[in-house]
């Protein structure tokens, strides 16, 4: 039975770093999106004592040095509270979902 290139191959996991070591890796975090199921601004919601985005950079800190959070607007981005390692950005294509959002974390560490 021919399984084609590249099925079947044994896919490694990539090995996680260990605890304080991020190695100038940086983070995004998309945070612009409308809250339209919740209703509210989800990034603020209060989640295990801390804000949402606060606890998403916390354990995203584990692997990165930096990270970046984008949002919608400048309203948005004065809400946050953000921890120094953390930067907010507003997205630079507004309203063209996640690949805008996307392109702004990546022009923002460059």
């Amino acid at each position: 039975m021919d399984r084609g290139k590249g099925i079947g191959r044994r896919v490694r996991a990539v090995p996680s770093l260990p605890a304080g070591s991020p190695m100038g890796v940086s983070g995004i975090v998309l945070a612009g999106g409308m809250s339209r199921r919740l209703g509210r601004n989800k990034v603020v919601e209060p989640v295990g004592g801390e804000t949402m985005i606060n606890r998403v950079i916390g354990q995203l800190s584990q692997v990165a040095e930096r990270t970046v959070v984008v949002v919608n607007d400048h309203e948005r981005a004065s809400l946050l509270s953000l921890p120094g390692s953390a930067t907010a950005v507003v997205d630079i294509h507004p309203d063209k979902g996640s690949l805008g959002g996307i392109f702004t974390g990546l022009s923002a560490i460059e």
